[in-house]
C-alpha cells in the first residue's frame, strides 16, 4: 500500500505541477515625463522662467506674482528666494536670470511686470531692486567686466525702448539710433562692452485698419559701437531667449515657432536650421536639443540631423533645459498657456548613445545633394513605372536634396549613382586611407526587398564584393531612415575594385516576388573610423 500511495502522490504532483501559475513577466518601465509642478506655491498657473546656478546644483524657477523659488533636487521641494522683497512676491513676472560667471552667489533677475530689475550677492536670500525701470522684457550684462557696470535692458511696451546703465543701476535711453519703424524690442544680448544684439518679436497680424503697424519692421539688429549705429542682420523676429553655446555659436528660434536660426560669427549673419522650431538647449558631447511642437529632438551634428528623444511633452513648452547634475531635461509651460502640469522632468540614461544614434562622421563626403550635388544615376531594368535615381527634396534626410528611386514590377533589379557623372573618365575619389563606406538610406513600400546588396565601383567599372545590408540591419526596410556603415575591408574582400578611383555606389535588390518600393539615399561618404 505504501508503494501505491507513493506512486499516486507522484502522479498527482506531476499533474498539478503543470497547473501552477507562471511568474508574471518582468515589465520595463516606459520612460515618461514626471510632474514637478509646485502646487503649493501656485506653480500650476504656469512657470515664467527656469534656469540653473552656474554650478548646476540648484534649479531656479519664476512664478508670476509669487517670485523666485529654488530646488536642490530638481524634484518637488522648493524654497522661496527674496522673501523680503514685496515688489517681487506681489506684482512680478520673473522672465530672466543672469548669473555672474565668476561669482555663483551673484545674479540679476528681470521682471516683465512691476519692478523691472533685481540683484543679489548672497544667492537670492535677499534681492535688491536695481534702478527704477519697470516691466523689463530682457536684460544684458557685460560679464567680461569684473565690476559688471554695463547693463542694457529693453521694454516691449514701446518702440525702440532700449536703456543702458554704465554704473550698475542708473539708466538712460539709447534706442534713438534704431530704425523708427522698428517693432518693439523683446530680446537683448550683450556680447561685450560695445557689441550687442537686439531683436523684435512677431509682426502683428494683417489689419487693413492699422496700416502704420503693418509697415513696422521685425528683425535682429547688431551694434559694434555701443548703440551709436545699428545694422539689420536678419529680417525675422525671434521668440525664445538666445542660446549661447560653449562653441560661442548663438541659436534663436524665429518668432511664431517656424524654425531655428544659428549664427557662428556673433550675430553678424544667421543661417536657418531645419528640423525642430523652438526651445534650443545644449546637451553633453556638444549635442543640442530643441522642440518640434511637443516632441524633444536631438542633434549630434550641429543641427544637420535630428532624432526624437523620449515621449511627447504633456504641453507645448515655453522652454527646455538640460540639468547635468541631475541628468535630466526640464520643461515648463508658460503662464499664458492653459493646462495643469507646468513643470516636468525627463530622466536620461547615463549613456545617451543608448537612446540616440550617433551618425558616422563623413571624413570624405562624396554626395549629399547640397554642396556635393554632382553625378548621374542608372537603373536596371529601365522600364515604367520604375524611376532611376535622381535628386529630390522629398528624399532628403539632411539638407535640401536626397536621391530618390522607385522599384516596381520586378523581383530583381539594380540601380546606382556615380558622383562624378562618369566624366571625366579618369575621375575618382581616393578612398585608400578610409575604413568604411557610410550613407543614410530609407526603404518603404507595399512590397519591399528581402535582399539589399551594396558595392562600390571604381572608374574602370570594377566593383568591390557585394554586401547584403538586410542581415546587418534587420529593420532597414521599415520605412525609416537608417545610418549604414560598411567596413571597406569587407567590401574589398572580393572583386577588382581600385580604391584610388572610387566613383560609384551600386545596389542590387531582390525579393521572392515582384517588389513595389521607394528607396531614398543621402549623405554618401567615407570615414576613417569603422563602426564597431
Amino acid at each position: 500500500m505504501s508503494r501505491i500511495l507513493m506512486l499516486a502522490l507522484t502522479v498527482m504532483t506531476a499533474l498539478t505541477a503543470g497547473d501552477e501559475t507562471p511568474p508574471a513577466p518582468t515589465t520595463v518601465p516606459v520612460p515618461a515625463w514626471s510632474d514637478l509642478t509646485d502646487w503649493l506655491n501656485g506653480g500650476a498657473k504656469g512657470v515664467s522662467v527656469v534656469t540653473l546656478t552656474p554650478a548646476g546644483d540648484q534649479v531656479l524657477i519664476g512664478l508670476p506674482d509669487r517670485g523666485l523659488f529654488a530646488s536642490n533636487d530638481a524634484r518637488k521641494t522648493w524654497m522661496p528666494l527674496g522673501k523680503d522683497q514685496a515688489e517681487l512676491t506681489k506684482k512680478s513676472w520673473p522672465c530672466q536670470v543672469l548669473f555672474d560667471p565668476n561669482d555663483a552667489n551673484s545674479f540679476w533677475l528681470a521682471s516683465r511686470t512691476g519692478a523691472g530689475l533685481f540683484a543679489t550677492t548672497d544667492g537670492g536670500v535677499t534681492l535688491t531692486r536695481v534702478g527704477n525701470l519697470e516691466a523689463i522684457s530682457r536684460a544684458g550684462i557685460d560679464v567680461s567686466d569684473p565690476k559688471k557696470k554695463l547693463l542694457v535692458v529693453c521694454r516691449a511696451e514701446k518702440e525702440r525702448d532700449l536703456s543702458r546703465s554704465i554704473n550698475g543701476g542708473s539708466f538712460s535711453k539709447i534706442g534713438n539710433k534704431l530704425p523708427e519703424q522698428l517693432l518693439p524690442i523683446t530680446q537683448v544680448v550683450v556680447i561685450d562692452a560695445k557689441t550687442w544684439l537686439v531683436a523684435t518679436g512677431l509682426p502683428p497680424a494683417p489689419n487693413p485698419k492699422k496700416k502704420k503697424e503693418q509697415e513696422r519692421e521685425a528683425g535682429i539688429y547688431r551694434t559694434d559701437d555701443a548703440g551709436a549705429s545699428w545694422l539689420r542682420c536678419h529680417k525675422e523676429g525671434v521668440g525664445d531667449a538666445v542660446l549661447q553655446r560653449a562653441d560661442r555659436s548663438l541659436w534663436w528660434s524665429v518668432a511664431g515657432g517656424e524654425r531655428l536660426l544659428r549664427s557662428s560669427n556673433q550675430g553678424r549673419t544667421w543661417t536657418p536650421v531645419e528640423g525642430p522650431t523652438t526651445c534650443p538647449t545644449e546637451l553633453p558631447h556638444g549635442w543640442i536639443a530643441a522642440v518640434k511642437e511637443r516632441q524633444v529632438m536631438v542633434s549630434t551634428n550641429n543641427g544637420k540631423l535630428w532624432q526624437p528623444l523620449g515621449p511627447e511633452l504633456p504641453f507645448f513648452p515655453a522652454g527646455i533645459l538640460y540639468a547635468a547634475k541631475f541628468n535630466c531635461l526640464l520643461a515648463w509651460r508658460a503662464p499664458e498657456m492653459a493646462g495643469t502640469e507646468a513643470l516636468v522632468r525627463f530622466d536620461l540614461p547615463e549613456d545617451l548613445t543608448t537612446v540616440i544614434e550617433v551618425p558616422p562622421v563623413r571624413d570624405l563626403l562624396v554626395w549629399n545633394g547640397d554642396e556635393e550635388a554632382k553625378g548621374g544615376g542608372w537603373l536596371w531594368p529601365e522600364q515604367a513605372p520604375m524611376v532611376k535615381p535622381a535628386p529630390a527634396a522629398t528624399a532628403a534626410r539632411v539638407g535640401k536634396m536626397g536621391l530618390a528611386m522607385h522599384i516596381e514590377g520586378v523581383a530583381n533589379g539594380g540601380f546606382g549613382w556615380n558622383w562624378f557623372g562618369w566624366f571625366p573618365k579618369e575621375a575618382g575619389s581616393d578612398v585608400s586611407a578610409y575604413e568604411a563606406l557610410v550613407f543614410s538610406i530609407r526603404v518603404d513600400g507595399a512590397a519591399k526587398p528581402t535582399a539589399l546588396r551594396v558595392q562600390v565601383k571604381s572608374n574602370d567599372n570594377k566593383g568591390t564584393a557585394e554586401v547584403d545590408l538586410v542581415p546587418l540591419y534587420p529593420s532597414i526596410c521599415d520605412g525609416r531612415w537608417h545610418e549604414v556603415s560598411v567596413p571597406l575591408t569587407t567590401l574589398r574582400a572580393g572583386g577588382q575594385f581600385n580604391p584610388a578611383t572610387a566613383w560609384e555606389l551600386a545596389f542590387n535588390v531582390s525579393a521572392p516576388t515582384a517588389m513595389t518600393c521607394d528607396i531614398n539615399v543621402d549623405e554618401v561618404g567615407f570615414t576613417k573610423t569603422a563602426k564597431k
